[in-house]
């Protein structure tokens, strides 16, 4: 859904967000 961080509160997309967020320290960028 592209590499753009937008944290929209919208129930699932806060997670997955979160989760993307948490993808990207792991993989180091």
């Amino acid at each position: 859904k592209g590499d753009s961080i937008t944290i929209t509160v919208d129930g699932e997309d806060a997670e997955t967000v979160a989760s993307n967020l948490v993808d990207v320290v792991t993989k180091g960028e």
